[in-house]
């Protein structure tokens, strides 16, 4: 390549401007200056400084060198099989093509070059695409991104690579246009003149024209315009002035005129879809003309290139691999391309990002990936030869011979399947529609579950396969009475879905020890309860000992089994057993957070901004809820059945034994109050019962509690009153039996069991129990079926005298500990046990 030398000092300008003759150079410094006119000075190097040389190029010369040396690195690279490095120098090759195509178009040779270099990186890119195998996973990663821009970038002109592939000789022909509008080069031994032109108008006069990114990114290199024609009074003077370094205005104009003018036609031929499709990128889903497996595959990567643009709409991904598994069946290209498209949607449809629930679009993405997932199964099903990998390789794999590979996880998707519609329950409001039909895709989800154990059979999986099913399962049958799961999901009469729901615990019993196992324990004990099989829920309990170790597991784990618990005592307290209901449901209520350990929602005022949206991804749908109401209406009936008999027989005691301290408190409020009003919620007719059971009321007390509306919410409503009344009538009989018994002598069982409407023989069962533990000071007379009461308890004045002095002797006690304190000197006589 040519290039021209100078030295910015008075000899070497002389000999630039070597076309003037000897005369002209004299007169160049005698010619007087014109008025008016500044006559401009030439750019002179300093005395003390070295020549500087400048090389002067044209803008040809410069993009020319800059593709050639980018073409030598990508061959330097692909030598030593560096895939990264040929990557990133083929983006930078498109890159310096592109900024200078303009000026480059006229030169046949520079086409011909760059289509070789194209051809020759699809050369090394198929060779090392057979041998992937051997790269590392910086190199395997490159080639799949080298391979993707290649395709992306030839794509238009395939027939040109085509043609040049068949005939690397010929030469096409020009453009006259073109060759019109394109700037000579300057000649490298024609002198170098400067041509004196107009300069350009101010922006402000014309501010609709600019100039093009090309000339704009040239405006600063150092080139020297060329004419030949000069001017007579300027021409032969040495003025390198700003002139000589910028582009021409004219020139400049002409080219983004030109320039506008092409893109102007090439939009009025496009139709406005094909606009539109430009401005979207790739168009997923094309028409493929003579489809073949291959190009299917392009047509999917193509596609998924998409992902992760701001700019496209989301379902067009979606969209777009829909209508590409569409034609490959219109094809026949085989079930395994179909089935590959088919797991290629899924994962688009879970990858759409997360939006109002209430949406056309939820609703559509859900009814997408239920639909699709099935499919996904059912093919898998028929096709049994259809090989399936469950993991990903550096680099992927698409055809290797005539076989197509297909990369899923059925389970995997079949759990995110299951997260879905749980986060869909979670975010909808209860009371609409579209709650009540995601509700009933739970049958749907059922047959999907059904597909998948076939499947894994039929794969003969590992038991692990089978435990996260099973724990699917489970989480969508423990809250569900069995009548309920009959009718719904097993309506053969030989399947019992007690038997079913045990048989996958027990699998999971013997399959899995860490946290499938602590969740399944606790969907069976939540199962049974409500089934109301306190048996088989107390010998599951006391084998497994969950609750020794549910402290070491997440949150979502410890939820369930408060729930667990809280079915557990409403189950106790349906058989009887209000002791075990009262302890069952002291820790959850205990503490005035009933609906947070129930996850069924939180005190927004104990929780900050940041706090609060943690807690919202643990609150469960509005269907999973258990009534709290329902748990504090059970808690405090066995706490006052508890509670009151204890108080009577502690009446007169200082230091009392509180067993709950909740029940204590709505006492004392309802005591403070000084007009008390008939009951509104449980919690006030559970109270108001037991003032009425303290005065041995035993029936005003029934109808309070037996008022109660909750008890509408068991099935067992009848039988479960029925056990309250009988509670009561005996609790209500042992609390008068220690209030006012002194009141009497002795006192005839059939006295007590007329006054309680208890049989005869409870009365006496109930008696000797007190007498028994020495809680009633009594004896039985059998001839007469009496009780006679023995009065060596102290009388009621005797009893308030004893508490007296004992509160005096605390007081006293204070008052010498503080005297001592603070060393105060106390006289003799007024000392403890002086007089």
């Amino acid at each position: 390549m040519s290039e021209v030398r100078f030295d910015y000092n008075i000899e070497m300008a002389n000999l630039i401007w070597s076309n003037s003759s000897d005369d002209s150079d004299k007169e160049i410094y005698e010619k007087p200056e014109k008025p008016g006119i500044k006559k401009s000075r030439p750019m002179l190097a300093l005395d003390n400084e070295e020549t500087q040389k400048v090389v002067v190029r044209n803008v040809k010369e410069k993009r020319t060198k800059e593709l050639d040396d980018t073409i030598k690195l990508i061959n330097n690279s692909a030598r030593i099989r560096d895939v990264s490095k040929v990557c990133d120098l083929f983006a930078n090759l498109i890159q310096v093509f592109e900024k200078g195509k303009f000026n480059l178009k006229t030169d046949m040779s520079i086409g011909k070059s760059y289509f070789k270099t194209l051809l020759d990186i699809k050369t090394f890119i198929n060779e090392q695409w057979e041998s992937r195998s051997r790269l590392n996973r910086t190199n395997a990663r490159a080639l799949n991104t080298l391979k993707q821009r290649w395709n992306k970038y030839t794509k238009d002109f395939q027939a040109e690579l085509e043609a040049y592939k068949e005939n690397p000789n010929r030469t096409p022909e020009p453009d006259i246009d073109e060759l019109e509008e394109a700037r000579e080069p300057t000649p490298v031994d024609s002198p170098v003149t400067v041509q004196e032109e107009p300069l350009p108008p101010p922006a402000s006069d014309k501010p609709d024209e600019k100039d093009d990114s090309e000339w704009s990114d040239e405006t600063d290199s150092s080139d020297v315009t060329t004419s030949s024609d000069t001017d007579s009074d300027i021409g032969s003077e040495i003025r390198l002035t700003a002139r000589h370094f910028l582009k021409s205005y004219t020139q400049a104009k002409k080219a983004s005129q030109i320039s506008r003018k092409r893109t102007t036609e090439a939009k009025e031929k496009k139709p406005k879809e094909e606009l539109d499709d430009d401005k979207k990128g790739p168009k997923a889903g094309e028409t493929l003309e003579e489809l073949t497996i291959q190009r299917v595959l392009n047509e999917e990567d193509k596609i998924l290139s998409l992902r992760g643009r701001t700019s496209e709409r989301p379902t067009q991904l979606v969209d777009g691999l829909i209508k590409l598994q569409a034609k490959s069946r219109e094809a026949k290209l085989g079930d395994a391309l179909a089935l590959r498209l088919c797991f290629r949607i899924i994962s688009a449809i879970f990858d759409l990002k997360p939006g109002p629930i209430n949406t056309t679009g939820q609703s559509r993405k859900w009814e997408l990936s239920l639909k699709y997932v099935r499919e996904m199964l059912d093919q898998l099903l028929q096709h049994p030869e259809i090989k399936l990998y469950s993991t990903y390789t550096d680099s992927e794999i698409e055809t290797v011979g005539e076989e197509v590979l297909v990369i899923g996880d059925p389970l995997m998707w079949v759990e995110r399947l299951n997260d879905q519609l749980f986060n869909l329950l979670q975010n909808t409001d209860h009371n609409s529609i579209l709650y009540i039909d995601r509700l009933r895709d739970d049958v749907t989800l059922f047959v999907i579950f059904n597909l998948l154990e076939d499947f894994l059979k039929s794969i003969s999986a590992t038991p692990d396969s089978f435990v996260r099913l099973a724990v699917m399962r489970l989480e969508h049958h423990y809250y569900k009475p069995s009548a309920l799961l009959k009718a719904t999901y097993y309506k053969d009469e030989t399947l019992n879905p007690d038997e079913i729901v045990l048989k996958m615990g027990e699998y999971v019993f013997e399959n899995d020890s860490k946290e499938m196992y602590v969740k399944s324990v606790i969907f069976l004990v939540y199962y049974l309860a409500i089934n109301d099989d306190w048996i088989q829920v107390q010998h599951i309990m006391l084998t497994h000992r969950v609750q020794d170790i549910v402290q070491q597991y997440s949150k979502q784990v410890q939820i369930l089994y408060n729930r667990a618990l809280a079915q557990l005592g409403i189950c106790a307290f349906r058989h009887g057993h209000l002791d075990i209901a009262h302890d069952t449901l002291l820790d959850l209520i205990s503490n005035s957070r009933l609906k947070e350990h129930l996850a069924q929602g939180f005190n927004p005022r104990s929780l900050d901004s940041e706090q609060e949206p943690v807690a919202m991804k643990f609150i469960l749908p509005y269907h999973l809820h258990i009534s709290v109401e329902l748990i504090e209406c059970v808690y405090m009936c066995a706490a006052m059945i508890k509670e009151v008999p204890y108080m009577a027989s502690k009446e007169l005691e200082t230091k009392k034994r509180l067993i709950s301290r909740l029940f204590h408190n709505q006492l004392k409020n309802r005591e403070k109050q000084l007009i008390v009003g008939p009951p509104d919620s449980s919690r006030d007719y559970v109270i108001a019962a037991a003032y009425k059971m303290r005065e041995g009321n035993w029936k005003q007390c029934c109808n309070l509690v037996l008022n109660v509306r909750v008890w509408s919410l068991f099935k067992q409503e009848k039988q479960v009153k029925e056990m309250l009344e009988i509670r009561i009538k005996e609790t209500t009989l042992e609390t008068y039996l220690y209030g006012f018994s002194q009141a009497y002598s002795s006192i005839s069982l059939s006295s007590l069991a007329d006054k309680f409407e208890l049989p005869e023989s409870t009365v006496c069962k109930i008696v000797s129990q007190l007498i028994s533990s020495h809680k009633l000071q009594a004896s039985l007379d059998e001839p007469s079926r009496s009780i006679i009461i023995h009065s060596t308890q102290a009388n009621r004045l005797q009893q308030l005298s004893i508490r007296l002095s004992e509160k005096l002797d605390l007081l006293t006690s204070a008052n010498q500990d503080m005297a001592k304190f603070k060393q105060i000197n106390i006289p003799q006589e007024y000392q403890r046990g002086r007089h």
